[in-house]
């Protein structure tokens, strides 16, 4: 930001250019609690840009990037709210569209412009004496509050905020873990997926029986790896039973599999009425449940937990 100097001795008007001024006012509304908590060493800044301009050590500090990265980063903090999206910004990543949005201070500061009034060119003419005063931190919180939502209005940011929020993917967040990503990743699969989640929780709890006997890795990964098997060696089950039945059932087995209703597997085989169907289709899973009970009780029970089939009670 450039501006103009007039120097007492000769009366000489100046331009210079001062990296970050025009952020300056963003920094004297950062309450002291937060600079002695955050930033203890920019305590003694200046709070008369004069007096800050004139000091070559923090001149320095100003135009620095540390100075632009941390007021940004505090910012940025703040105004977060408006957004309506998080508590807490610190969860997502740099990669994050509104984390981005949230870090542009140009925005924020021609909104605070808008909101309290301070113009650079009367703070800047302002007494030697006079020092922006310091606000406390509930202050701050409703002050940006306010500059977030005028911000979002003047730039229209609205409908952009309503899109990120609805097309959420992982890069959007940060390393560690939360509460936001965890609830995303749990949207993620559940919306885009046709068949239920095997969760680590229900296989710990149901499965393998934690806090029952199954601590160690090494039983862990032999209970799921039983799991996988069962669910390979029930489809080979099944079909060495298929071969097993009447023609007449493998034709209706194979039409109820197809999606074909009751009515409509009677017809084809040549039943006068559907129960026929129903009655032989109940039969074949009484066989069938009973085929497993007598060859593979483990398996059976699998079944019964996660399946719900009826217990069986033909013989022991």
């Amino acid at each position: 930001m450039q501006i103009k100097i007039i120097d007492p001795k000769n009366h000489t008007l100046s331009k210079i250019k001062i990296y970050n001024l025009e952020y300056i006012i963003l920094f004297y509304m950062i309450p002291y609690e937060i600079l002695l908590r955050e930033k203890r060493t920019w305590l003694d800044m200046p709070r008369n840009i004069m007096a800050l301009i004139m000091d070559d050590h923090w001149r320095k500090v100003l135009q620095s990037k540390e100075f632009l990265v941390n007021i940004s980063d505090l910012i940025a903090y703040y105004v977060w709210s408006s957004f309506n999206v998080s508590k807490y910004i610190e969860v997502f990543s740099i990669n994050d569209p509104l984390w981005i949005l949230a870090h542009s201070i140009d925005m924020w500061s021609k909104a605070l412009d808008k909101i309290n009034g301070y113009k650079m060119s009367n703070i800047i003419g302002m007494k030697n004496n006079f020092e922006m005063p310091w606000i406390n931190e509930e202050q701050c919180e409703a002050l940006f509050c306010e500059v977030g939502k005028q911000g979002i209005k003047d730039n229209d940011l609205q409908p952009i905020i309503g899109v990120v929020k609805g097309n959420r993917c992982f890069e959007d967040f940060d390393s560690r873990s939360s509460n936001t990503k965890t609830d995303h990743y749990r949207k993620w699969y559940h919306s885009r997926t046709k068949y239920g989640q095997l969760h680590l929780e229900s296989i710990s709890e149901k499965h393998l029986g934690i806090g029952e006997g199954v601590s160690t890795l090494e039983e862990t990964i032999e209970s799921i790896s039983s799991d996988f098997r069962h669910h390979i060696n029930s489809k080979l089950d099944f079909y060495n039973y298929m071969h097993k039945l009447k023609d007449v059932d493998k034709q209706i087995l194979s039409y109820k599999l197809q999606g074909y209703n009751l009515e409509e597997i009677a017809q084809m085989v040549g039943y006068k009425t559907h129960s026929a169907v129903s009655k032989r289709l109940k039969t074949f899973g009484y066989n069938y449940i009973h085929e497993i009970w007598k060859t593979d009780r483990t398996y059976y029970w699998y079944l019964y937990y996660d399946f719900l089939i009826p217990i069986f009670k033909k013989d022991n």
